[in-house]
């Protein structure tokens, strides 16, 4: 894809008038002229005197996004181009020299198209086209993802502005600079390229990336003052069309994160196992983790996949948690946040509300686990946090909710491993000898009564016998609350006021909402099974 806005930069001086109908054109192939036209060719730049443009425009209507410059102004010219929804620039130069001047461009990006292309050939390495960029532009090269993270840099020249040390220095962009970059620069085609002048340290051109519409990354090029604008502006497009090349055979497309997402697969198929190698893998990658790690796990709602390209959530996940490495995975995506202690927990520090209404907008669900400090035990942490995501999503408490820290169902995990080990040990699944008897004794009475005094048990419990805590929690007024609680202490006789007790009930509520919500399990019927073998046979349930 080229833009027609790069060949009006490149030929500025010469350019008298223009017409944009399309800004983005297909790759541009060949220079031919409009007295040979023998149809629509939109891989050209066409190109003749005014008069004859504005014939052919005259004459055909299926013309709509082809580039024309024309040597030569033509009355009426630039409103029939309109019409026709074509591209037009009027420059002042002969007709002959006009074609000299733009083969010269077009040969300068096809050749930068071949060194680029080369470059990806080797080894289909993003780096080696970074490395080539850089070379070509006598300059420097940072890729960042839609989060200003650096991914991939290269080149040694023209680092000494105040942009390219902070991002050698903290590894990303800050909103604040890139504001300051797209903001003050004259932008580009549709608001995507921006260039801001550095002094005497050169230029920096920052080229937003997008895939259908929504913004996956950034491209920052520093130049020295000698380059020419045009060639900035070409050299970028050539650089993003190489990688889309690159990409188009990777599975999902996305290339930000693409050293992350090799490491992850080696680490979670068991690959990668010893913490030294775990480590030196994780040394080399974009974005080095700290000390602590913590996973989050998004995953869509429905079995047919996420309601938009996967590519465009990462790319807004990556923005809300930009020091995370990010990749998709498994039909999801995966992020590892770090930290240098563990201050994030038990929750990490990010915009909460901003991440629950993302996940409404894809109808997703995201899981976050505990942080470790032990790298060969990442695999472990991520199986976990598979479990709390497929837990979360059936047992949370309410359906706004969309986010499941492992704390707060690390013992419906230890419920379902315990099912597991209880069946293969008893031959059966009746976990419910787990529990307190007065607990199952409540839950027969809610069945029977339609009634949510086990409810009432797990929220006094849990909030340590406070009933103005406990009714705030169970989104009841507190008059209700202790009416079904004096209802609830005629019916069981524990001591509730006793901390081990307290623990046991909650457990036990847990228990018997995994059977019944989880496992699936009639848990009424087999309850009353057992009654009935009791009352034929004299033995306890």
């Amino acid at each position: 894809m080229s833009q027609f806005s790069h060949w009006l930069c490149a030929m500025q001086e010469h350019i008298i008038a223009d017409v944009t109908s399309v800004p983005s054109l297909p790759q541009i192939q060949t220079i031919r002229f409009v007295r040979c036209f023998d149809g629509p060719d939109a891989t050209a730049l066409w190109i003749g005197e005014g008069s004859d443009i504005l014939s052919l425009l005259d004459r055909r209507e299926d013309l709509a996004g082809l580039a024309f410059f024309a040597a030569g102004d033509a009355a009426g010219l630039a409103a029939r181009a309109r019409e026709r929804k074509a591209d037009l620039a009027v420059a002042c130069l002969d007709l002959l020299e006009l074609y000299d001047r733009l083969s010269a461009i077009l040969r300068r990006r096809q050749a930068w198209a071949v060194r680029l292309l080369e470059a990806a050939g080797r080894q289909h390495n993003i780096q080696d086209i970074v490395d080539t960029a850089a070379e070509l532009a006598c300059g420097s090269l940072f890729l960042l993802n839609a989060g200003r993270k650096v991914v991939h840099f290269s080149g040694h020249t023209c680092l000494d502005s105040p942009p390219a040390q902070e991002m050698l220095e903290l590894g990303l962009l800050t909103a604040s600079t890139m504001q300051s970059l797209t903001d003050d620069g004259p932008a580009g085609p549709a608001s995507s390229l921006f260039c801001h002048a550095m002094g005497s340290r050169g230029k920096c051109w920052v080229q937003h990336v997008r895939k259908r519409g929504e913004l996956i990354s950034y491209m920052v090029l520093f130049t020295p003052f000698f380059w020419r604008d045009a060639d900035a502006c070409m050299l970028l497009g050539a650089v993003r069309d190489t990688i889309s090349w690159v990409t188009a055979s990777q599975a999902d497309g996305y290339w930000a994160g693409s050293d992350f997402r090799t490491v992850l697969m080696e680490l979670l198929t068991g690959k990668l196992t010893g913490e030294e190698e775990i480590c030196r893998r994780f040394s080399l990658i974009s974005r080095i983790p700290q000390q602590f790690c913590s996973f989050i796990i998004v995953e869509p709602g429905s079995p047919d996949g996420f309601s938009d390209t996967p590519s465009a959530l990462l790319a807004r996940l990556e923005a809300i948690f930009p020091e995370s490495n990010a990749a998709l995975y498994d039909g999801g995506i995966v992020l590892l946040l770090s930290r240098p202690d563990r201050d994030f927990q038990p929750a990490p520090v990010f915009d909460r509300a901003h991440l629950q209404d993302l996940l409404i907008r894809y109808d997703s669900y995201a899981a976050i686990s505990n942080a470790t400090s032990r790298r060969s035990m990442l695999r472990t942490n991520y199986l976990l946090t598979k479990s709390v995501l497929q837990l979360g999503r059936v047992l949370r408490p309410s359906t706004r909710d969309r986010i499941f820290f492992f704390e707060e169902y690390a013992e419906y995990v230890s419920i379902d491993l315990c099912l597991n080990s209880f069946n293969a040990l008893m031959g059966h699944d009746d976990i419910i000898y787990l529990t307190h008897p007065e607990a199952v004794k409540l839950y027969r009475y809610d069945v029977a009564h339609n009634t949510n005094l086990l409810d009432v048990l797990y929220y006094y419990c849990l909030n340590n016998c406070s009933v103005s805590q406990a009714a705030r929690a169970a989104y009841m007024h507190r008059n209700t609350f202790s009416a079904r609680l004096a209802k609830l202490q005629e019916l069981i006789k524990a001591d509730l006021a006793n901390g081990e007790i307290q623990q046991r009930m909650v457990f036990s509520y847990k228990i018997l909402r995994y059977y019944d919500h989880y496992a699936k399990i009639d848990l009424n019927k087999r309850l009353n099974a057992g009654r009935l073998h009791h009352e034929q046979t004299g033995v306890s349930p």
